[in-house]
């Protein structure tokens, strides 16, 4: 696992903390192809995997876990709550790949 805490203020470490207690609750293992990080430009904080096909991240402001993914052939990108896709890992995927609404 590869996570960038240069230049981390304490919000943003919390939210470490919060998305990888999220990726383990949907039984994602926080192993060597998990990366976390922050976007210098929007401030979110996101937790990847490269296994799956999309990205859990927290807003700069609030504390809702975001599910992300991004349409491989046109670059749009899709966004939901966690808690509106039922915290199931086969359910995101499916999310993920545009299988369910």
């Amino acid at each position: 696992m590869t996570i960038d805490f240069e230049g981390m203020v304490h919000n943003e470490r919390r939210k470490v903390v919060k998305l990888m207690q999220t990726a383990l609750d949907l039984d994602i293992d926080l192993d060597e192809y998990v990366e976390i990080g922050v976007n210098q430009s929007s401030g979110n904080v996101w937790l990847m995997h490269y296994d799956y096909n999309f990205v859990l991240y927290m807003p700069i402001y609030g504390d809702d876990v975001w599910v992300m993914t991004t349409d491989n052939m046109t670059g749009e990108e899709f966004e939901e709550r966690l808690d509106e896709l039922e915290m199931d890992t086969e359910i995101i995927k499916a999310w993920a790949r545009k299988e369910v609404s």
